[in-house]
């Protein structure tokens, strides 16, 4: 399942950037920023992936036929620096005590559908969640001075990523007493508002209006609740938790709950991350941050034979999607076949295109995002 996913990834080199819809508008500012010397007036809160992208762009000659292909490279380099840094995450973990194998908890984050795409993708994903991993891993060496600039650079590239601070603060004082916890916590604060404060100072500190959220469309708490535990559901998978629930039993739930008591920075980082995309919701690949937490403190079964198909089902999410959109009236969704819409947005003539078959048509003749809201009007007249 991990070769695969890999080749999927790479089979993405160079079809395009939709798999992070943004994209277009954070090259555009790097661009403007580095050609021209100003700041646009909708800089949004992402200053140093704008910057690194608009810079890799030109230096591949944009707008020119190689500046993408060299963006989907670099995000795929990410991609394969992740994957050990993961690894070499739950080696630190390991010698503290968490009990059972690596692989079936790296192969859980690297098959999933947002990871597969974010690897293959131009867009800023995959760079983010590699620095967050860097901070996490110095962190659990120690080493809080490199670590707190690479947290501050994560911030740079996704505000949403200083929610980090607290629960790398709190991993920090079990490694190294209070003094490295606060040192660790301040020097990523300075470093993150150092590489944010000019951008957020350009929209007037209003984050929501880039945000995807609760800034830009009047939508009620009710709807903006149903619509990110939508996301959030189909983010982890209806096919894992149904997996999870069927052979689990009570020693890999008593596993789990030892583990978030004795890391509380796990259940931490994932509170916070879920906490806030419920009062934001935006798209899933936002929340990739939570994939490893996930991996990691998902219940795992004894045997061998129900890990592999936890593992299959978080496969087959690259090119499902479970919906009940034949049964309610709703745009619910449990699964995104995210791999599937990737690959066939660019050309619907491909081998892949009959997998989109439970993804329904709008009465505009469009194709519902797999991943969507509860709406009163997701009523399709035209299914495939």
């Amino acid at each position: 399942m991990m070769i695969a996913a890999a080749v999927m990834a790479f089979s993405l080199l160079g079809r395009g950037c939709g798999c992070d819809g943004d994209f277009p508008r954070h090259l555009g500012n790097g661009v403007t920023y580095l050609l021209e010397g100003r700041v646009p007036g909708n800089w949004p809160p992402f200053p140093i992936m704008d910057l690194l992208h608009g810079s890799l762009a030109i230096l591949a000659g944009y707008p020119g036929p190689w500046w993408q292909p060299i963006l989907n490279c670099f995000s795929f380099l990410c991609s394969i620096c992740s994957f050990f840094l993961f690894r070499a995450i739950l080696k630190n973990y390991q010698q503290e005590g968490l009990e059972g194998s690596l692989f079936p908890v790296v192969a859980l984050m690297v098959v999933h559908p947002i990871y597969v795409v974010a690897s293959g993708v131009t867009g800023d994903y995959m760079v983010s969640l590699t620095l967050l991993l860097s901070a996490w891993l110095s962190v659990l060496k120690k080493d809080f001075t490199v670590g707190s600039v690479l947290m501050g650079l994560a911030v740079g590239t996704r505000i949403s990523n200083c929610l980090w601070i607290l629960p790398l603060s709190i991993l920090a004082k079990r490694r190294d007493g209070t003094r490295a916890a606060l040192g660790f916590a301040f020097s990523s604060a300075v470093v993150g508002g150092l590489a944010i404060f000019p951008s957020l100072a350009k929209i007037g500190f209003k984050i929501g209006m880039n945000s995807g959220g609760r800034g830009s469309e009047a939508q009620s708490l009710l709807g903006t609740f149903k619509s990110s535990l939508s996301k959030i559901l189909g983010f982890v998978g209806l096919p894992t938790l149904l997996i999870t629930l069927a052979v689990c039993r009570k020693p890999s739930y008593k596993k789990s709950l030892a583990i978030i008591k004795r890391y509380p920075e796990l259940v931490g980082v994932l509170l916070l991350e879920l906490a806030v995309f419920c009062y934001l919701p935006s798209d899933p690949g936002y929340i990739i941050s939570t994939l490893p937490i996930i991996a990691i403190l998902l219940p795992k079964p004894d045997k061998r034979s129900w890990i592999c198909a936890q593992v299959v089902s978080v496969f087959a999410m690259n090119v499902v999607v479970f919906d009940f959109q034949n049964k309610i009236p709703t745009k619910f969704h449990l699964s995104h076949g995210y791999f599937t819409g990737e690959f066939t947005c660019h050309a619907t003539d491909t081998v892949l295109e009959p997998l989109r078959f439970s993804v329904p048509r709008r009465p505009d003749g469009g194709y519902y995002s797999p991943i969507s809201d509860w709406t009163a009007d997701a009523r399709p007249k035209n299914r495939r």
